[in-house]
């Protein structure tokens, strides 16, 4: 183990997280691997995202992450209010639906895996895989 020296104004001036940046740092140099304090969710299985499109031809969108968080923790509701209860989210039928204004019904899905398909050079797109493929 290398001994170092940590300057004691770093100490008082930086929080704890900061202090363990600088000493991975000062240890292992600049390839350290960033430290695993702001992981959201460390759950063994990973939470659903959940997407929209108007359109077959549209690509898929993502909702917004308190309405996928909504979706995921409701229990067994098949309709869910998201976007600040401006729409509902159908589950079982798999649209979402505008309650204060005339606007056409989106598609809805979830996914917990995707695969990158390349559109142009250097343009891609993320899509969603079905469900029965993404399950173990």
């Amino acid at each position: 183990l290398k001994s170092i020296f940590v300057p004691h104004h770093y100490l008082w001036k930086l929080d704890c997280g900061k202090v363990l940046e600088v000493l991975q740092k000062k240890l292992l140099g600049q390839n350290a691997m960033p430290p695993w304090d702001r992981i959201e969710d460390a759950s063994s299985i990973p939470a659903e995202v959940w997407l929209s499109k108007l359109n077959d031809d549209d690509d898929w969108e993502p909702l917004r992450k308190v309405d996928c968080c909504a979706l995921n923790s409701r229990k067994r509701e098949e309709t869910v209010y998201i976007d600040g209860g401006r729409a509902t989210a159908d589950v079982l039928n798999g649209v979402i639906r505008y309650n204060f204004c005339n606007l056409p019904c989106l598609k809805l899905t979830s996914a917990t895996w995707f695969v990158r398909e390349e559109r142009a050079s250097k343009e891609f797109v993320i899509v969603p895989l079905p469900r029965e493929d993404a399950e173990v």
